[in-house]
């Protein structure tokens, strides 16, 4: 046991010996997965018109597109995600194993390519004598004993290059890793002191080795990228960088930049386009006249947002937390609450803060 181990890393390191070593091959043996999908902070697939003045919603697990890119939405507005990651299950199996692969693998697909630019088609397969999955840097991913979200976004990793690229082991030393990208996001996540730690094939916080690891997995696609980045093989989560517009998912209305703060306009302004500022997980959007969108630190839902002079505070920045299809939540890094139309679907209504629950009123998703 490695004494410079936090106490929960040092008993997931005893139990990732487990796992095949190869850096070519990720192949994880028995740690702890099961059938059962566990809920994502903030996903949800409901389509219904939301009730006025409310911004929760129970979340659900159903199956979504690979593509990330059907959604309805105007017509004269085209859905997008910064990824084109497609996927395709290569081995005949019975309907229900088929099943529960799509099911974990459209979900993973859409959540990688909403938050990260990468490309490529990923071929799935499935062996009943694997443990529970394994797969191999830009190869293949392979199901066995243990099928679900949490395993395939686990694997989806080691498909991109997570322990399994080659230069992975210059940066995983003694148990920690020591490229300065994944260091800052780790530190931006969890705070000053934190460590992203992990051995020759795994990594954690955040690797979803296990089932209740299962949470805020828009970081394991922000680590993973960051890894990459640091190996030398791009950061494809910057990506989402650039000029952008946003379109609300129950209002179908554009996030507007005009007047003292954001609210729902229709049309081709200049002010309806964001420039994303990207940093360390984060985004930050900033109008065309140079304000971001501010929290103001306000903590009540309901309360407004602003839009403030750019000043790089974390009340001007925003996470990425994906649903379905391509759409996300925005949530602020100071308050935690998410941005919300609130129930008031027309045209000029201000957009406010929210605790953060995945409905409808608080989702958002490019178009061009």
């Amino acid at each position: 046991m490695r004494k410079d181990l936090p106490p929960q890393s040092s008993r997931l390191a005893i139990a990732l010996t487990a796992c095949a070593l190869a850096l070519t091959l990720a192949s994880c043996g028995n740690d702890g997965a099961s059938d059962a999908i566990s809920v994502v902070p903030g996903a949800t697939s409901a389509l219904s018109t939301p009730s006025v003045g409310t911004a929760t919603a129970a979340a659900t697990n159903a199956a979504t597109p690979s593509s990330g890119t059907t959604a309805a939405a105007p017509a004269e507005l085209e859905l997008y995600t910064v990824g084109r990651l497609t996927w395709s299950l290569d081995t005949d199996v019975s309907e229900d194993i088929r099943n529960r692969i799509t099911d974990a693998m459209n979900w993973t697909i859409n959540h990688t390519n909403t938050l990260a630019g990468y490309e490529g088609h990923v071929s799935v397969t499935y062996h009943p004598g694997t443990p529970t999955a394994e797969a191999g840097y830009r190869w293949r991913i392979q199901f066995g004993g243990s099928i679900g979200r949490r395993v395939a976004l686990h694997e989806m990793a080691h498909w991109l290059g997570s322990g399994t690229y080659g230069e992975w082991g210059n940066y995983m030393v003694d148990g920690r890793w020591r490229g300065a990208i994944t260091n800052a996001r780790i530190k931006a996540f969890d705070g000053p002191d934190a460590v992203q730690w992990g051995d020759r094939i795994h990594f954690w916080p955040y690797g979803l080795n296990y089932d209740n690891e299962f949470y805020e997995t828009q970081r394991n696609v922000q680590l993973v990228s960051s890894q990459l980045g640091d190996m030398g093989l791009g950061d494809a989560a910057t990506q989402f960088a650039g000029d952008r517009r946003f379109v609300n998912r129950s209002s179908k209305l554009l996030l507007d930049g005009t007047g003292t703060e954001p609210v729902a306009g229709s049309g081709t302004g200049a002010t309806l386009t964001w420039n994303v500022h990207y940093a360390d997980g984060y985004v930050e959007l900033v109008s065309a006249d140079g304000r971001a969108i501010d929290s103001a630190g306000n903590t009540n839902n309901g309360d407004p947002t602003v839009l403030a002079p750019r000043s790089q505070s974390i009340a001007q920045q925003w996470e990425l937390l994906t649903t379905d299809d391509g759409w996300f939540l925005l949530r602020n890094r100071q308050t935690f609450k998410c941005l919300d139309n609130v129930g008031e679907l027309g045209a000029g209504a201000s957009i406010r803060v929210w605790d953060c629950g995945g409905h409808p009123n608080q989702q958002w998703h490019l178009v061009r």
